[in-house]
């Protein structure tokens, strides 16, 4: 059941990043690599139908890390960086992994 609730998490959470990632792409005059690789990154989700379920994990947790590299460069880069957001981002994902691992 814990397990179940944690995909459902992961699914949400990578699926709103990535659109997110494509409104910022199509919103602003410069397009941001940074968009691209959290867009590709927030589609790795859908590799849960095609893998085993371990390596769905190794892939969700390398996408994950760059999603949250991605969105720290660009509030860097953007002089809009907030440590607190990120930190929050970087808790509630670990406590879906121990969901997903335990």
């Amino acid at each position: 059941m814990k397990t179940n609730i944690g995909i459902i998490v992961l699914f949400i959470f990578m699926i709103l990043s990535s659109i997110t990632a494509a409104w910022d792409f199509f919103e602003n005059d410069k397009h941001s690599y940074l968009d691209i690789v959290t867009f590709l990154a927030g589609l790795s989700v859908f590799t849960f139908f095609l893998v085993t379920y371990k390596q769905f994990l190794t892939i969700t947790i390398i996408s994950n890390l760059l999603i949250v590299i991605s969105a720290i460069l660009h509030g860097i880069l953007n002089k809009s960086f907030h440590l607190m957001h990120h930190v929050v981002r970087i808790v509630l994902l670990f406590l879906v992994y121990i969901l997903l691992l335990s």
